[in-house]
């Protein structure tokens, strides 16, 4: 079986190194960890897309707030200075 880091590649290991938030039971992350297991790669993918598109909706929404003078077209060249910072210019 083909194993990378200890682990066996066919089985991803959802939460080996991730720390369980305080404010988590390690009963609730271990549900959390098999609902993750239960809808597959693509729902794992799907669902960190999804994640992915609400946190840039909720930075998008600070930079309006912030920086209301800014037009919509400016916005996602915002977004991505404060993700990548002034160097990705």
């Amino acid at each position: 079986m083909p194993t990378t880091g200890g682990h066996r590649i066919d089985q991803p290991v959802l939460l080996c190194c991730a720390m369980v938030p305080r404010d988590t039971t390690a009963a609730a992350a271990a549900l959390q960890e098999a609902a993750y297991r239960s809808i597959g790669n693509e729902g794992r993918l799907r669902a960190a897309l999804e994640l992915s598109d609400l946190t840039h909706a909720f930075a998008i929404a600070g930079i309006r707030r912030n920086h209301p003078e800014l037009s919509d077209e400016s916005l996602p060249r915002e977004l991505a200075l404060a993700i990548y910072g002034p160097e990705w210019q």
